[in-house]
């Protein structure tokens, strides 16, 4: 069964037992997150669409782990100035782990 959910903003397409990489969630390691919206089904051939939600269904959640993404490096120069500046970033992140879909 697949579904595809919305999720801070973003949709995302989902299997049971997927692992999902999704921007930081404030929730314990081990602790279950709810509030997933569940935007369309699809179970063999019945695919069940909702406007805007379908209403029964359900995803379950689990945080797996906390995490950095890959450091990003920003550089700005200005011609006439002589000035450069080298910045950088890293996106922290949330491993869940998708239990179930029903």
């Amino acid at each position: 069964m697949q579904a595809l959910i919305r999720f801070q903003g973003k949709q995302h397409l989902v299997k049971s037992g997927q692992r999902l990489v999704v921007d930081r969630v404030d929730a314990e390691v081990g602790a279950k997150v709810s509030g997933i919206e569940v935007a369309l089904t699809q179970e063999g051939e019945t695919v069940r669409v909702g406007a805007p939600t379908v209403g029964d269904a359900i995803v379950t959640a689990t945080v797996l782990e906390h995490q950095r993404g890959p450091k990003l490096r920003i550089s700005t120069y200005q011609k006439r100035k002589r000035t450069r500046r080298v910045m950088g970033h890293r996106q922290e992140q949330t491993v869940l782990q998708i239990d179930t879909i029903s």
